[in-house]
């Protein structure tokens, strides 16, 4: 190994990239996935969504169905009829509508609801309150504002509550007045509009469902949202009312469900299939790499073909020939391995120093890469050194 430095060095480069390889896709994909399971949580991971739908494409059908799939009465039965319920809140949507101050516009997304939105949701204020179940026993005309409403309405000012903006609404016929009692604390996650039904952008503002349901003369609901009481009960849950609302109604109205565990499952398929494909990148890596050990192991045995037959003669038994080659190979991958395994987490650290994200380094990864690197080592050495081993000692030391 030390008289062909060159040729050792080249033989465990692909080890080198390879074990390297591992470390650094593992972490980053661990990172990556961390990262998301972070942005998911600020929806509630328990968290799960109910709706009405048409399965049948007969619009004659659609008109048959007269009065409201849902209503402020399911949502209160939803609790004592679903067991693996924990929590229940009723939304009403107003998309695209505008809130006004002065001179001042800005687009909104309002949802009409009641105060167990924000414990499912994880609809925190930042400033003031969220809503009270004194707003809605009291039909105030309060509003809770995403960031982005507040510094548009009221771009010099910290503190907006208490101020009163001016709904003009698509759904709501008439002009309403609402004062500010909070504004949303939204974290800074460029996912987070993409996975989730209800919409994470800073746009959003939450009124008492009374109000929205008095000024439209109705009891009925457009959405449900809904918290299980544990995480994996995603889909009973959600099963459960729906299979409550059918027999309420007697299958006049069908219903549909959306649930955050499938939002994370997908999100899991996702990522696994990412990080399949760095791990054949880094199998591939090591593989070429194996290769080179044994191309190196297969050219010293027809060099030191002649040694092997002195040490026959002298004594030397077939494993212990086949444990010197097997031992220098090892050490071969053993070099390569470590060689890439300071470069992984070198890479790995540095990257976590550039992007500023804690605990990118895994060590489940950096476990599995010294593993696969003796491995390797083992298995690459192993054709030429059982070759070796098997060679006859006369033939061997007339070897030229």
């Amino acid at each position: 190994m030390a008289s062909h430095r060159l040729r050792t060095s080249l033989s465990i480069l692909g080890i080198i990239i390879g074990v390297a390889s591992v470390i650094l896709v593992g972490s980053v994909g661990m990172s990556g996935k961390n990262a998301i399971m972070k942005e998911l949580e600020m929806f509630g991971l328990r968290s799960l969504y109910v709706f009405s739908s048409y399965k049948e494409d007969n619009p004659i059908k659609r008109k048959e169905r007269k009065g409201d799939p849902i209503t402020n009465g399911d949502i209160l039965a939803i609790p004592a009829n679903c067991p693996k319920v924990t929590s229940v809140a009723p939304i009403c949507w107003d998309w695209g509508s505008w809130v006004r101050h002065r001179t001042r516009f800005a687009q909104v997304r309002l949802i009409a609801t009641t105060p167990a939105i924000s414990r499912i949701r994880n609809e925190l204020p930042e400033i003031g309150r969220f809503l009270t179940e004194e707003d809605l026993k009291n039909n105030r005309r309060v509003c809770v504002v995403g960031r982005d409403i507040a510094k548009k309405l009221f771009p010099k000012e910290k503190d907006p509550i208490g101020k009163e903006i001016l709904h003009i609404g698509r759904r709501l016929p008439k002009k309403t007045r609402y004062t500010i009692v909070g504004v949303l604390k939204v974290e800074d996650t460029p996912l987070s509009s993409k996975i989730s039904g209800m919409p994470m952008e800073e746009n959003k503002m939450f009124v008492p469902i009374t109000i929205f349901q008095r000024a439209l003369n109705t009891k009925g609901v457009d959405d449900i949202v809904a918290e299980a009481i544990l995480q994996d009960q995603g889909e009973e849950a959600a099963e459960e009312i729906k299979g409550f609302l059918e027999k309420r109604y007697k299958g006049k109205f069908c219903y549909e469900s959306e649930t955050m565990q499938q939002h994370i499952d997908v999100t899991n398929q996702i990522l696994g299939t990412v990080a399949w494909i760095g791990v054949i990148a880094a199998v591939v890596s090591l593989l070429v790499g194996g290769i080179g050990i044994m191309n190196v192991m297969v050219s010293s045995v027809a060099e030191r073909t002649r040694e092997i037959g002195i040490r026959k003669s002298l004594g030397a038994r077939d494993k212990d020939i086949l444990f010197q080659f097997l031992t220098e190979a090892s050490v071969l991958s053993i070099i390569g391995g470590a060689i890439g395994i300071l470069i992984g987490i070198s890479a790995t650290l540095a990257i976590e120093t550039i992007s500023k994200h804690p605990s990118l380094l895994s060590r489940e990864f950096v476990a599995l890469a010294i593993f696969v690197s003796c491995l390797v080592g083992i298995l690459s050495g192993l054709y030429p050194a059982i070759r070796a081993s098997r060679l006859d000692p006369i033939d061997a030391l007339r070897y030229e």
